[in-house]
């Protein structure tokens, strides 16, 4: 069975088992809660309408995105952490996608780049 390799985002190093994990920090779910209802006050009228340009929607805040990280260069803090090696195969992607999925936060994050990752993508 084929595992999937980490590479640190802040160092690009390869992360080896209990050495690090894949994340999203708390801090940025509150960054983009605000940015969205930010967005949607400055929006309400094209809402109402369903009117908007391209343009206008490209402006909606990005998802957040899961990082993976050494442990050395960010310890388990103010984030929802994966270890990496409990997301290496297929079958722990699906493990993790299952129980993500009931969290209220999920669908603000970016988990779809890491099922194609998965995938090969």
């Amino acid at each position: 069975m084929k595992k999937l390799m980490w590479n640190c985002y802040k160092s690009g190093k390869v992360i080896k088992d209990r050495c690090g994990h894949v994340q999203i920090t708390w801090e940025d779910l509150l960054k983009r809660r605000n940015l969205v209802k930010d967005w949607k006050q400055k929006n309400k009228a094209f809402e109402l309408l369903g009117d908007m340009t391209l343009e206008e929607l490209s402006t909606f805040p990005a998802k957040i995105c899961w990082k993976p990280v050494l442990i050395e260069i960010e310890p388990v803090g103010e984030f929802y952490a994966i270890p990496v090696e409990q997301l290496r195969t297929e079958r722990d992607c699906i493990r993790w996608t299952h129980h993500l999925s009931f969290k209220s936060w999920f669908k603000e994050t970016n988990w779809d780049a890491v099922l194609l990752r998965f995938c090969g993508y």
